[in-house]
Protein backbone atom coordinates (compact mmCIF):
# COMPACT_ATOMS: atom_id res chain seq x y z
CA UNK A 1 0.00 0.00 0.00
CA UNK A 2 2.87 2.54 0.05
CA UNK A 3 2.91 2.97 -4.38
CA UNK A 4 1.22 6.20 -4.98
CA UNK A 5 1.07 5.33 -8.35
CA UNK A 6 -2.75 4.00 -9.27
CA UNK A 7 -3.45 0.40 -10.36
CA UNK A 8 -4.22 1.25 -14.07
CA UNK A 9 -0.95 3.02 -14.51
CA UNK A 10 1.04 -0.33 -13.32
CA UNK A 11 -1.19 -2.62 -15.86
CA UNK A 12 -1.04 -0.64 -18.59
CA UNK A 13 3.18 -0.23 -18.01
CA UNK A 14 3.88 -4.01 -17.40
CA UNK A 15 1.50 -4.90 -20.57
CA UNK A 16 3.31 -2.26 -22.87
CA UNK A 17 6.88 -3.80 -21.69
CA UNK A 18 5.92 -7.39 -23.06
CA UNK A 19 5.04 -6.33 -26.02
CA UNK A 20 7.66 -6.14 -28.75
CA UNK A 21 9.31 -3.02 -29.89
CA UNK A 22 7.87 -3.47 -33.71
CA UNK A 23 4.50 -4.14 -32.02
CA UNK A 24 4.89 -0.78 -29.65
CA UNK A 25 5.59 1.27 -33.25
CA UNK A 26 2.94 -0.45 -34.77
CA UNK A 27 0.21 0.60 -31.78
CA UNK A 28 2.53 4.46 -32.00
CA UNK A 29 1.59 4.62 -35.38
CA UNK A 30 -2.12 3.66 -35.62
CA UNK A 31 -2.88 5.82 -32.37
CA UNK A 32 -0.84 8.83 -34.53
CA UNK A 33 -2.96 8.18 -37.40
CA UNK A 34 -6.17 8.04 -34.75
CA UNK A 35 -5.88 11.25 -33.52
CA UNK A 36 -4.61 13.02 -36.95
CA UNK A 37 -8.35 11.82 -38.43
CA UNK A 38 -9.66 13.48 -35.77
CA UNK A 39 -8.21 16.24 -35.88
CA UNK A 40 -8.48 16.71 -39.40
CA UNK A 41 -12.76 15.92 -38.71
CA UNK A 42 -12.44 18.66 -35.89
CA UNK A 43 -10.99 21.13 -38.22
CA UNK A 44 -13.61 20.28 -41.01
CA UNK A 45 -16.61 20.29 -39.11
CA UNK A 46 -15.13 23.89 -36.95
CA UNK A 47 -14.24 25.40 -40.51
CA UNK A 48 -18.27 24.66 -41.99
CA UNK A 49 -19.65 25.96 -38.76
CA UNK A 50 -17.34 29.20 -39.17
CA UNK A 51 -18.42 29.41 -42.73
CA UNK A 52 -22.21 29.14 -41.83
CA UNK A 53 -21.80 31.55 -39.14
CA UNK A 54 -20.06 34.21 -41.49
CA UNK A 55 -23.40 33.31 -43.97
CA UNK A 56 -25.29 33.84 -41.82
CA UNK A 57 -24.29 36.75 -40.74
CA UNK A 58 -24.36 38.96 -43.89
CA UNK A 59 -27.34 37.43 -44.78
CA UNK A 60 -30.59 39.53 -44.99
CA UNK A 61 -33.20 38.70 -42.20
CA UNK A 62 -36.18 36.15 -43.34
CA UNK A 63 -38.77 39.20 -42.52
CA UNK A 64 -38.52 42.59 -41.92
CA UNK A 65 -38.92 43.71 -38.08
CA UNK A 66 -41.90 45.41 -37.09
CA UNK A 67 -41.21 47.90 -34.52
CA UNK A 68 -44.31 50.21 -32.91
CA UNK A 69 -42.57 53.85 -32.93
CA UNK A 70 -42.51 55.33 -29.38
CA UNK A 71 -45.64 57.98 -29.84
CA UNK A 72 -47.84 54.78 -30.14
CA UNK A 73 -46.80 52.65 -26.95
CA UNK A 74 -49.31 53.62 -24.19
CA UNK A 75 -51.24 55.98 -26.64
CA UNK A 76 -54.84 55.60 -25.06
CA UNK A 77 -57.97 54.48 -27.02
CA UNK A 78 -61.57 54.18 -26.56
CA UNK A 79 -63.42 51.82 -27.72
CA UNK A 80 -62.52 49.56 -30.62
CA UNK A 81 -60.28 52.17 -31.81
CA UNK A 82 -56.94 51.44 -33.00
CA UNK A 83 -53.80 53.70 -32.39
CA UNK A 84 -52.27 51.90 -36.10
CA UNK A 85 -55.66 53.11 -37.44
CA UNK A 86 -55.47 57.07 -36.73
CA UNK A 87 -51.47 56.95 -37.35
CA UNK A 88 -51.95 59.03 -40.56
CA UNK A 89 -54.79 61.32 -39.20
Amino acid sequence: MGSTTPRFFSTRDWRYRRWTKGLLIERLLAVERAYAEQEDRWLRVNDELLAWQLGAARAPPDRAIVRAEPTDIGVPHHGSESPVTHRGD
